[in-house]
C-alpha cells in the first residue's frame, strides 16, 4: 500500500474549501489509500457543535468534487448532514468529537459518521406536526445501503452509494 498526500494521483491537486477547514477548530485531515487499486479514504474530525454539521457537509462536498463524483452529490451531502446532525444532537457526548469518513471503492462511495456516545440510532415515527424525527427515514430512503456498526466505544452509522 502506498500512502498518498493531497494532490498526488491522477488529475489536478485536490483542494478543500478554506472556509470549511477554517470553520472547524482542532480538525485533522487524513488521506490514505491508492489510486487504481482498492480504495481511497478521507477522514476529518469535528467538534460537537451545530456549526460542525455544515462543515461536515462542506467536507463531503469538497471530497466528492475532488474525486470527480458529481452524480448523486446532493443525496450524499444530504445524508452526511443528517448523520452529522444526529452525532451532534444524540451521539457525541459533551466535550467529545465525531468523525466523518469517506471511502471510495470501485463502484461505490461509503460515508461513515462515528461518535463515542452510547446506544444505537432509533427510527421514530414522527407526527405530521413534528419538526424532528425524520432524518434517519430520509437517509434510509435516499441511500442505496445504510447501517450501523457497534464499536467498542460508540458507533459508526454509514451509508453507501453506487458510484
Amino acid at each position: 500500500m502506498r500512502r498518498l498526500d493531497a494532490g498526488q494521483g491522477p488529475g489536478p491537486p485536490c483542494r478543500f474549501s478554506r472556509k470549511a477547514l477554517r470553520s472547524v477548530r482542532h480538525s485533522e485531515l487524513r488521506v490514505e489509500g491508492w489510486w487504481g487499486g482498492v480504495s481511497v479514504v478521507r477522514q476529518q474530525r469535528f467538534p460537537r457543535a451545530r456549526a460542525s454539521v455544515r462543515a461536515a457537509r462542506q467536507f463531503v462536498g469538497d471530497t466528492l468534487a475532488c474525486w470527480g463524483l458529481g452524480e448523486r452529490w446532493d443525496d450524499m451531502r444530504l445524508c452526511a448532514s443528517e448523520l452529522a446532525a444526529n452525532a451532534v444532537l444524540h451521539g457525541a457526548p459533551p466535550g467529545r468529537d465525531f468523525s466523518v469518513r469517506l471511502v471510495r471503492e470501485p463502484g461505490r462511495v461509503l460515508i461513515e459518521v462515528r461518535d463515542s456516545g452510547p446506544g444505537l440510532p432509533v427510527f421514530r415515527c414522527a407526527s405530521p406536526a413534528s419538526t424532528t424525527g425524520r432524518g434517519l427515514w430520509l437517509v434510509r430512503t435516499v441511500a442505496d445501503e445504510c447501517g450501523v456498526s457497534d464499536e467498542a466505544v460508540g458507533k459508526t452509522v454509514w451509508v453507501a452509494f453506487v458510484a
